[in-house]
């Protein structure tokens, strides 16, 4: 087949909620999982309702102007709010602005049109819709590419951080005791403001002091409780689905949704360190319920999305606290059929410095350095700060799981 000219093809913003669930039916061809093509989108409404998405959602169709009803297909941009940190050589001081930054996701043709262009027709077309009406000169889109490199056509700078990953199951060789006076104690579905209240204040104040360090641009979303809170509905979600049937929770409201999803397994998402009172740390994980499509056997993995330590603390000895204790937690938990069948945890790296790599694989049997499967890729919207990312003199911080979509 010929490839598509884009001066023939537009891309429309969807607000018919049919067209809507079109899109995202034709989505589910592959990425649906273990749901059916009816539940997929119903998950797409719910997790839309979350507050992390509330910030705007934008479905976009991609159609052929000459005529309409030729339907070629679809992408979605996620809004959000963005930190930018820049170092003014005359006033000696870091500026610190709040922006915006958006996420592509949902990059879909449909199956007639492949082979066209029609992803990188999709891609460019939204790139100039996100800058000129929603993002402005300040801010970036970053996407997970799970098609490798394809997304530098774009223009996207991409980088790989590889995983660390370690079975469940397995006696470990280094027991989970601590000497260190600190309380540890297990996190429940929607409890993690105050952790993340820390990471964010302590996430500003390193961006700061790298700017200060070298004088490079720092670029990031704004971390907060909502990114952990659209993960969690995820895994609740597909386990309501898998072990409680429940019926379509569409139509309900987002308080409706999380007084169902309160009373359901999985409940606890998290571990949580305090001294006196005083929140040290935490980790924060999610459930990931998968079958290999050639053997059919379970392949269920855990995922850290956050290791947070107050730097007054020992961040190595805590994570490793965390994480023992998270293992222990995950092995005992086999008598709940939602918690079944885990077979291993993975961390991206980008969250581990270097010693806790080498602990992970030489107590955990663990595994470090293995290929992720999402490569991020970013795109400033200003030719200035195109230039300063190809030259390393403008940092993409926080470039792990949480900010995942």
């Amino acid at each position: 087949m010929p490839s598509l000219s884009p001066t023939n093809y537009k891309l429309l913003e969807l607000q018919d909620k049919d067209l809507i669930k079109f899109t995202r039916a034709q989505n589910s061809l592959s990425w649906r999982g273990q749901l059916t093509a009816e539940q997929y989108v119903e998950r797409e409404f719910v997790c839309g309702k979350g507050r992390m998405t509330s910030q705007k959602v934008i479905v976009f169709m991609l159609v052929n102007e000459d005529d309409p009803e030729q339907r070629v297909g679809s992408i979605e941009l996620l809004i959000r709010k963005g930190l930018r940190y820049d170092n003014d050589d005359e006033n000696h001081k870091v500026l610190e602005n709040d922006i915006l930054c958006g996420t592509i996701g949902s990059v879909f043709t449909y199956p007639e049109h492949r082979g066209r262009g029609v992803g990188q027709i999709m891609v460019n077309k939204l790139i100039e819709i996100a800058k000129s009406k929603y993002l402005g000169p300040k801010g970036f889109i970053f996407l997970y590419s799970e098609v490798g490199e394809y997304y530098t056509r774009n223009g996207f700078k991409s980088y790989e951080v590889p995983l660390a990953k370690f079975p469940l199951g397995k006696k470990m060789n280094y027991n989970p005791e601590s000497s260190d006076n600190l309380n540890y104690e297990y996190i429940k579905y929607k409890n993690f403001i105050n952790l993340l209240d820390l990471y964010n204040r302590q996430f500003r104040t390193d961006l700061i002091d790298k700017v200060k360090e070298d004088g490079k641009t720092r670029v990031s979303i704004n971390p907060s409780e909502d990114y952990i809170d659209w993960f969690h509905l995820r895994a609740k979600y597909l386990a309501s689905k898998i072990f409680d049937k429940a019926s379509d929770m569409s139509l309900l409201s987002y308080d409706e949704i999380i007084d169902k999803f309160q009373k359901i397994e999985p409940s606890i998402f998290g571990i949580k360190v305090s001294k006196d009172s005083e929140v040290v740390g935490g980790i924060i994980w999610t459930y990931e319920w998968s079958r290999n499509k050639v053997t059919k056997e379970n392949e269920n993995t855990v995922t850290v999305l956050k290791i947070i330590v107050d730097k007054k603390y020992s961040t190595e000895e805590v994570s490793k606290q965390l994480i023992l204790r998270m293992k222990s937690y995950l092995e005992s938990s086999t008598t709940v059929p939602s918690l079944k069948n885990f077979q291993q945890v993975v961390i991206w790296q980008s969250d581990l410095n270097s010693s806790l790599c080498q602990w992970i694989e030489g107590n955990l049997d663990g595994k470090i350095n293995q290929t992720n499967s999402s490569l991020s890729a970013i795109l400033l919207n200003n030719d200035v700060d195109k230039e300063k990312l190809l030259n390393d003199d403008l940092i993409w911080e926080g470039n792990d799981k949480l900010p995942w979509w």
